[in-house]
């Protein structure tokens, strides 16, 4: 249920008079690619059959759909909000004053339509999601059960308990009504936001936080922003949860993000305790995320301080993630917002402020000079820029990858079957047969070739259908192949702690230590896990593309000379799915308080041994369960998407064929019967009309294949 609260005043931020830092705004390469081919799908709609028209109007709307998510994530007081606020040219939107107890997820959809219509949806726990809660069911309760030894639920029970109780004491009556239900507000101002995602203090004075407890998560829908693709910003919680609430809050909302901006403080950058924020990070898509720190304009000597706090955070991401170049930037969040303004609300250097009433104006020139400094410095113009390269590796880049290489298809099997259409039509015309035999001979053909088109009909029916069988089991095969491989990566490494602890125990006294390296286990599951999804991928292509050259044989039967040349595709046609289990809290990784625990139940070096080889494996064997699954997700939809459109491509090459037959039987029929001159003048007119229209189809059709030739070579230099 929704209440929609009374209108406030009109102080939704207008993000639309916002100006970008960029010449363009952010995600203009991937606008721009959505846009051509949306002009060309329209065009495809005027020359494709029913059946090829549907799949255009299909992807038409995929491509409208297509949207990129960004979470932000970092370090509790990194500055998370203030970064968004100065990223989004927001200044002073988001409440930057958060007590870091909130759970609640802050989506910010710039160029998105709520579907309600309002500005701003905020959504509060459930009955069940508050029980669940309480009573440590559910994924939350597993985590911490598992990780936190002698763990006692009934601690995890007080503290929720406590939670409900504070809501209740601010909410009254009104608790029970409000969970599960949501506030819809048609505008939003910081005033509203201080109600559901800032946290109430102890003796509130004011509405700040009336709903925090219950606030799971707040959707606000704005204009453009710097943003010319449509963009959901996510602000996700803090970490470090002593019940890890919040961190699998995080978790679960970064399973679906495309990319990720990692905040640091410059006072402390990736410490070496920052165990919470490093796990999260293992289990993101390493190629798409962009670390930004914050808070430089605190340091003491911020000229030589930066070099050197970039320098340790790029060794640390190198000891993390070897391999990767993750793009480091640092500045200010606070140095864009103290920066000019720009009439319509948005950041904006020095040089496009009007100030020609100040020209003389030294104290406003002066102004105007600092201003740009703190811009500069803020690093807001080179987030944006490696931003929106960045965009163009995303899943809607892959979408829109796909759509090229379908669109392409379509034009070239359509340009194929005007071509034969029109040859067809000209063979036909008064000059071409010359008398009443070679009409009937013609028409005689034309009715083989019917015959012909309706038993091939059958063959193009069953062809999506055993792709999909083919494909599916194909897949399944090589998702248990791959199974094998990471549990043997899996065990091999339990075994490998196994001896490595015994043996350290052993020669105990020679002051040796034993760490559990979980973390190359973690590097080592991730390269496989990669490398078999490209080669199941590589597979699912291959036999794609198979099974393409055999509709080709059969087209070359049906319309000879009219095959589609086979399209080069070395891969990349799936985007990889996110190896976010990776991130996932393990016992392995806690204090040495927890393993004295451990130890005190396991007395001989074998036995603890023995333990920790089955620790590694109950905790690596569901990650590997859940790595496998997000592969088959990815890959079981590029099933679904190619035998969709394989089909739809055989149903309007028939349908074509069919009607065009059709009324070019006809046309032969009446030309055979006695009609008069009129009637005969009329018939070879509507013929002449045909040629026409078909000579215009395949012009549109040249000129499609010409627009996405250059539109796919755009679009593959992405992922060059």
């Amino acid at each position: 249920m929704t209440e929609t609260s009374s209108a406030r005043s009109n102080t939704t931020p207008n993000a639309t008079d916002a100006r970008p830092l960029l010449g363009q705004g952010i995600g203009s390469t991937l606008q721009q690619a959505r846009q051509d081919l949306m002009g060309i799908g329209q065009v495809l709609e005027q020359i494709l059959e029913p059946a090829g028209v549907a799949l255009a109007r299909e992807m038409q709307q995929l491509l409208a759909d297509q949207i990129c998510k960004i979470a932000v994530v970092g370090q509790i007081k990194a500055g998370k909000s203030c970064f968004i606020n100065a990223l989004t040219d927001l200044p002073g939107f988001l409440p930057t004053d958060l007590n870091p107890s909130t759970s609640a997820i802050t989506q910010l959809h710039f160029n998105q339509s709520a579907p309600t219509g309002d500005a701003a949806v905020f959504h509060f726990f459930t009955q069940e999601e508050w029980q669940n809660l309480a009573t440590g069911s559910g994924p939350i309760r597993d985590l911490t059960q598992r990780l936190v030894l002698g763990f006692e639920p009934a601690l995890l029970r007080q503290n929720v308990s406590a939670v409900i109780a504070q809501a209740r004491s601010r909410l009254g009556d009104a608790y029970e009504q409000l969970l599960g239900r949501a506030h819809a507000y048609g505008d939003v101002d910081r005033e509203v936001l201080l109600k559901y995602v800032c946290a109430a203090d102890p003796v509130p004075e004011d509405d700040t936080g009336l709903y925090s407890e219950i606030t799971k998560s707040a959707d606000l829908y704005l204009a453009d922003g710097p943003f010319e693709f449509p963009v959901t910003v996510i602000d996700t919680p803090g970490t470090n949860d002593p019940f890890l609430i919040r961190d699998e809050i995080t978790r679960r909302s970064l399973d679906q993000a495309d990319a990720y901006i990692v905040v640091l403080s410059a006072h402390q950058p990736l410490s070496e305790g920052d165990v919470s924020l490093l796990r999260i990070l293992r289990g993101l898509h390493k190629e798409r995320i962009i670390v930004f720190i914050n808070r430089i304009d605190e340091l003491g000597d911020v000229e030589n301080d930066v070099g050197d706090i970039v320098a340790y955070v790029h060794k640390r991401l190198a000891i993390e993630f070897p391999g990767f170049e993750i793009p480091i930037v640092a500045g200010s969040a606070r140095l864009a917002r103290t920066a000019v303004i720009a009439p319509g609300g948005g950041i904006s250097d020095a040089g496009s402020i009007d100030n020609r009433a100040n020209e003389h104006d030294q104290h406003s020139r002066m102004k105007q000079n600092l201003s740009a400094v703190h811009l500069a410095r803020s690093g807001m113009r080179e987030m944006q820029t490696v931003l929106d390269d960045l965009l163009t590796t995303t899943h809607s880049a892959y979408v829109i990858r796909q759509i090229a290489r379908c669109y392409s298809e379509m034009a070239q099997a359509s340009e194929a079957t005007v071509r034969h259409e029109l040859a067809m039509l000209r063979q036909s015309a008064p000059a071409s047969l010359e008398g009443f035999e070679e009409e009937n001979e013609e028409l005689l053909r034309l009715q083989g070739e019917q015959k012909s088109l309706a038993a091939t009909r059958d063959v193009f029916s069953r062809v999506p259908t055993d792709l999909a069988e083919k494909l599916e089991q194909m897949l399944q095969d090589n998702l248990d192949q791959q199974r094998g491989k990471l549990i043997e990566i899996v065990d091999g490494h339990a075994d490998y702690e196994r001896v490595s602890l015994i043996a350290t125990l052993k020669v105990r006294r020679a002051g040796k230590t034993w760490t559990c390296d979980a973390n190359s286990l973690r590097r080592s599951l991730e390269q496989a896990f990669h490398d078999g999804f490209q080669g199941i991928e590589a597979a699912l292509i291959q036999q794609s593309a198979s099974v393409a050259q055999n509709l080709n044989q059969v087209i070359e039967i049906l319309m000879p000379g009219a095959t589609v040349p086979p399209q080069p595709f070395a891969g990349g046609v799936v985007a990889p799915p996110s190896p976010s289990s990776l991130g996932r809290p393990l016992a392995l990784e806690l204090g040495t308080s927890w393993w004295q625990r451990l130890w005190q139940a396991q007395p001989t070096p074998r036995e603890q041994g023995l333990a920790v080889e089955q620790l590694v494996k109950d905790e690596f064997h569901p990650i590997v369960d859940s790595l496998l699954t997000s592969q088959h997700e990815a890959l079981s939809q590029y099933i679904v998407t190619t035998t969709r459109w394989s089909a739809a491509v055989c149903q309007n090459i028939v349908q074509a064929l069919e009607r065009r037959h059709a009324s070019l039987a006809s046309y032969l029929e009446a030309r055979r019967g006695n009609m008069a001159v009129e009637q005969a003048a009329e018939l070879e007119a509507q013929h002449e009309a045909a040629i026409v229209a078909l000579e215009r189809h395949a012009a549109m059709a040249a000129d499609a294949m010409a627009r996405l030739a250059g539109a796919r070579r755009a679009i593959d230099g992405w992922f060059s």
